[in-house]
């Protein structure tokens, strides 16, 4: 006969288990962006990603509009941010501050080494798509080349070119700076304006050429050209995504829940989704559930 005292003693370890089961909080995951569209949409798709997969486990935070890339990468580092998508083009110029690399692969892999011995940060596989910088004119022009733009050093009928860009683009490496070989006349009245306002500036006559990423919504109407830069001073911008090592070992799944999005958003794909909230107004959330869906994430 087994008397009640040991009846208790065998149930308590297991009641202890399920009260310290239930009781444990989810932990706290938190996925940064800046403001730009892509941003957005990226952090979205990640976080609704992460709630999937992780289900009651974790708590997904979205710390969106973190300033620019030094501001998005210092609470990386502080612990207030956990994950965000950057591209190596921007690591390595911008937070890594070295000289931008031409070919992907070595541009990766030098990438995922540095963030990882100076920063602690995983840098996962590319998400599938290379937002390289682009110049954009009128289509009326009849220019299809940075090479026609910038017409012979000294010719007396070049075009001044009225330069729509971010901030960011004149002050990186990489940037403005990137076009000197092709002789562009840039006019004094050139204006920086934020990602969503580029295009307003040609529609209002008050820019005719911008600088903007290769993912931009607008890109497919006939009414712009996307210049020809045969020189490559414009290199390849592999998007991809950046995790905390301590919260890595934290959470085991986190990794693997994100490498789930490795290759699955082409250019195509990324222009489309930056069109539906853009152009077609919609909230990034909608278009982040209605692609994890279409990708069969969800």
């Amino acid at each position: 006969m087994i008397r009640p005292n040991a009846l208790l003693a065998l149930a308590c370890p297991l009641l202890a288990a399920t009260l310290l089961t239930s009781c444990t909080k989810p932990t706290r995951i938190a996925v940064g962006a800046t403001s730009s569209t892509q941003q957005l949409i990226l952090a979205e798709i990640i976080a609704q990603h992460l709630e999937h997969r992780l289900g009651d486990s974790a708590r997904i935070d979205r710390r969106i509009g973190t300033g620019d890339v030094a501001s998005l990468h210092q609470t990386l580092l502080s612990g207030d941010v956990d994950v965000y998508a950057e591209d190596t083009g921007i690591l390595l110029t911008q937070v890594l501050h070295e000289t931008a690399i031409p070919e992907p692969a070595v541009a990766l892999t030098f990438v995922r080494t540095e963030m990882k011995r100076r920063y602690m940060v995983d840098v996962l596989d590319p998400f599938g798509l290379d937002d390289r910088t682009v110049i954009v004119v009128p289509a009326s022009f009849g220019i299809h080349s940075l090479e026609q733009a910038g017409g012979l050093p000294g010719e007396k009928n070049q075009i001044r070119w009225k330069l729509g860009s971010t901030l960011e683009f004149v002050t990186r490496d990489g940037g403005l700076k990137a076009l000197a070989p092709y002789h562009l006349t840039i006019d004094s009245s050139s204006r920086t304006v934020k990602v969503r306002e580029l295009f307003n500036l040609l529609q209002k006559g008050e820019a005719n050429m911008l600088a903007t990423q290769a993912s931009d919504a607008h890109l497919p109407s006939p009414e712009w050209t996307v210049l020809d830069d045969p020189q490559n001073v414009f290199l390849p911008r592999q998007t991809t995504l950046l995790i905390r090592q301590e919260m890595s070992t934290k959470v085991p799944m986190l990794r693997p829940a994100l490498a789930e999005l490795a290759g699955k958003i082409s250019l195509d794909t990324m222009r489309k989704l930056r069109t539906e909230v853009d152009i077609d107004e919609k909230k990034p959330a909608d278009v982040a559930r209605a692609f994890l869906q279409s990708a069969g994430l969800k």
